[in-house]
């Protein structure tokens, strides 16, 4: 708020600068109380503006602060000095620009305190300011009307005929109209003002033959007068006298022959009653008055279509588009009408029209004819046949992609068709294709690439990646294929990644990309692999040939995991504290979390307990938090008063899992007799040989496992984690989908809060529901 207060002043300095000496102070004190009281700060604008009253040569404080100050005096529940404070400001500057509203705050307080008789003596004498709704006028009539003067209240009204609406509720509330209409009729003297009235309010009485019979009179009078026609207009439509309401509209017509509604409106009347070639004619003469305006073409093709009328309104487009020489004039209308006419063969190619022109719409309207969701790629249920418009569009986008094979966005849009009715074939179809045809515009496909790869896409994105890399020149291709080793990783493809990052160690390869390569191969011989002598050699070696590069943090942090996966804790944990000590290490957390596990594995139980809670609450916001947090509830919730041991004996399993130690892992399980284990170890420790079970290429034993684990235990950390590692194990390693699948879904049932069930819920709905991409490419016109 202080941003906005020195805004104002500033504001207010600036306009000082152009006045006398007088009017700047004034003007400065009003940007300030201004300021004030947009903050709602009343109590500093009334000091503001009362310091300035007072003040000697002071300027006469302005209508725009007097009005600030009564607004404030009123929100400060001080009504009787925001009544002085108005009332001042309307007796010395009755012409001011803020006087109007000043009438109506003062109205509206004197109307809160029930002063009706102050207040209807102030009305008297404003009426001479009533607008285009006369709106004292009316707040005097019911001003008079609370304070029973309803006599007079309807005198008041009866003198003018802006004011029959209100004239018909104050007589309908106070059970009079019967009366007055009787006495008006009584007196009725033929006059259009009198003709007028009483008409207005028999038709507001819904008394349409005896309204009829009044307004015509005054018609006949006024034939011309719009606002009269209007109201007979809509009496006849709501009294279904259709034939009047043509008669109406007519007059509207020939008084307004401008006003395409007029036209429009008699059309929709003529063909209510059953008048279709009149109904067309009267609606042809939108286009006849205006015949080079293509937006008369326009609204004539969409009253046809509105009304179904789709051969008539496809022959207008047809005739504009000769009439304009503009043969895709009106896309988006013709493409609804075909639909409309059951063609979306010819549909499908007209929003490809709108298509071509950029933005979402063309796109919007062919999927919708497809009967793709527009919001979610969302797959039909299995068994469902593909729709005629399904393939006609999806030829169309075919045709399309064949006459102009350099445009993105037409592959995009196939894409989404496929989405519908997933056919993997298809899909890479629409890859190669796309690589092949855009092999010139590097840039583009690279493009397409990582759309594909942030949809978690990764088939379609390692695809493209392999067609484009050969076409690359050596140093581009390094970014390429490391991220193409990335994507080959992240599909399982471990030993695939490693030979793509072999082939980036040439001399024109540049360092970073270099650096990057050397980094991941060590990750992934590493932890994929298991391999932790080779990773230990790679890391060497890059650590020699580029001992400033940035990853040193990176590399030491992988050396210290090769140590662990050597048993080698001491070494491990000797790297891991230097890393610490450093003040710009970038990877704080990750050794955090490792030192915590070795003070576990080493059963110091209390000193892993003080570094996870360290890691919570000085890094919350970490990737490695949740994990630090899972492992102080398994702490809590796990007593090892029986076998104080246990604890440390599952971290150790757990790493000999993790660094592929099997050797360790079995020496260790061989120990422990299963029979004695506490119950509450149970669990963690079935889940731990499956995880073994996995690695070791044993999926189907490591999913019996999980099975029989899921069976037994209750729901909790161990269950979640088990139904995840179960729907992995049938996705990737047994190609189970569908298995996978009904897997998640069950984590979904009962887990629905948990933070991954979003994720999850997307990725199980047929190739992953995930909102429409928005990826940015348009369509050059044709």
């Amino acid at each position: 708020m202080a941003l906005s207060r020195r805004f104002c002043m500033f504001l207010g300095l600036a306009v000082a600068l152009t006045l006398p000496v007088g009017q700047a102070v004034a003007a400065d004190e009003y940007y300030l109380a201004n300021s004030y009281f947009r903050q709602g700060k009343h109590q500093k604008v009334l000091e503001i503006i009362d310091r300035l009253e007072k003040s000697d040569g002071a300027p006469a404080v302005s209508p725009a602060l007097l009005w600030i100050k009564s607004q404030s005096l009123a929100s400060l529940e001080r009504p009787k000095e925001a009544v002085e404070c108005l009332e001042n400001l309307l007796t010395r500057f009755p012409a001011a620009t803020v006087a109007g509203s000043a009438r109506l705050k003062l109205a509206q307080i004197l109307d809160e305190q029930k002063n009706y008789r102050a207040l209807i003596e102030k009305l008297r004498g404003w009426t001479g300011f009533d607008g285009a709704e006369g709106q004292f006028t009316k707040l005097l009539a019911r001003t008079l009307v609370l304070d029973g003067k309803t006599d007079q209240a309807i005198e008041l009204l009866k003198g003018s005929t802006r004011h029959l609406d209100m004239l018909f509720e104050v007589l309908s509330e106070s059970k009079r109209l019967d009366g007055f209409l009787a006495q008006e009729e009584k007196a009725f003297d033929g006059s259009p003002e009198a003709s007028l009235r009483l008409g207005m309010l028999y038709g507001s009485k819904r008394d349409w033959p005896r309204a009829r019979s009044y307004l015509e009179k005054c018609l006949r009078a006024r034939p011309a007068d719009v606002v009269l026609l209007n109201r007979m207009t809509a009496l006849a439509r709501e009294s279904r006298d259709l034939a009047s309401a043509v008669r109406y509209t007519r007059g509207l017509v020939t008084a307004e022959p401008e006003n395409s509604g007029h036209l429009k409106r008699l059309g929709d009347l003529q063909l209510q009653l059953g008048q279709k070639v009149e109904a067309l004619a009267t609606w042809n003469q939108i286009r006849a008055r205006a015949s080079d305006d293509r937006q008369a073409h326009q609204l004539y093709v969409s009253i046809l279509a509105d009304h179904d009328l789709v051969p008539e309104a496809i022959s207008a487009v047809e005739g504009a588009r000769k009439l304009f020489s503009a043969p895709t004039l009106f896309a988006e209308e013709m493409g609804q009408l075909w639909a409309k006419k059951g063609d979306p063969e010819s549909a499908a190619r007209e929003y490809l029209t709108v298509v071509s022109r950029g933005g979402d719409k063309g796109r919007d309207l062919l999927l919708a004819l497809a009967g793709v969701d527009r919001t979610r790629l969302t797959a039909a249920l299995p068994g469902t046949r593909p729709s005629v418009a399904y393939e006609a569009c999806v030829k169309a986008v075919l045709a399309a992609i064949s006459v102009r094979p350099t445009v993105l966005e037409l592959y995009y849009l196939l894409d989404d068709l496929y989405q519908l009715h997933p056919d993997q074939a298809k899909i890479l179809d629409l890859a190669r294709l796309l690589a092949r045809n855009l092999a010139t515009d590097t840039e583009q496909v690279l493009r397409a690439a990582k759309d594909f790869s942030a949809e978690g896409r990764v088939l379609e994105a390692r695809f493209i990646y392999r067609e484009v890399i050969p076409r690359l020149p050596v140093p581009e291709s390094g970014d390429v294929a490391l991220e193409l080793a990335r994507l080959e990783r992240q599909a399982g493809e471990s030993k695939s990644a490693l030979e793509l990052l072999k082939k980036l160690r040439a001399p024109a390869i540049p360092d970073p990309v270099d650096v990057a390569a050397r980094t991941l191969a060590a990750e992934i011989t590493l932890e994929d692999l298991k391999d932790h002598a080779t990773a230990k050699k790679l890391l060497d070696e890059a650590a020699s040939r580029y001992p400033t590069a940035r990853e040193q943090a990176r590399w030491s942090y992988l050396l210290a995991r090769c140590a662990l996966a050597r048993l080698d804790f001491k070494e491990a944990t000797g790297i891991l504290t230097r890393l610490e000590a450093e003040a710009d290490n970038p990877l704080g957390p990750e050794v955090l979390y490792q030192l915590a596990l070795l003070e576990l594995v080493g059963n110091r139980l209390e000193a892993g307990r003080e570094r996870l809670q360290l890691l919570v609450l000085k890094r919350p916001s970490s990737h490695v938090a949740n994990d630090a947090l899972r492992e102080l509830f398994f702490l809590a919730t796990h007593k090892e008063d029986e076998k104080p041991f246990l604890t440390a004996e599952y971290y150790c399993q757990r790493l000999a899992v993790e660094m592929g130690r099997f050797d360790e892992y079995d020496r260790r399980v061989a120990s422990i007799d299963p029979s004695k284990m506490p119950p509450a170890f149970k669990p963690d420790f079935m889940f731990l040989s499956a995880r073994a079970l996995r690695v070791r290429g044993q999926p189907q034993k490591a999913i019996e496992v999980l099975t029989q684990l899921l069976k037994s235990t209750p729901e909790g950390p161990v269950h979640e984690e088990s139904l995840l590692l179960s729907a992995d194990i049938c996705e990737k390693d047994l190609k189970d989908t569908s298995r996978a699948k009904t897997v998640l879904q069950d984590f979904i049932m009962l887990y629905p809060r948990s933070i991954r069930a979003e994720d999850l819920r997307r990725q199980i709905e047929g190739t992953g529901a995930v909102p429409m991409p928005t990826r940015g490419v348009e369509i050059p016109a044709q």
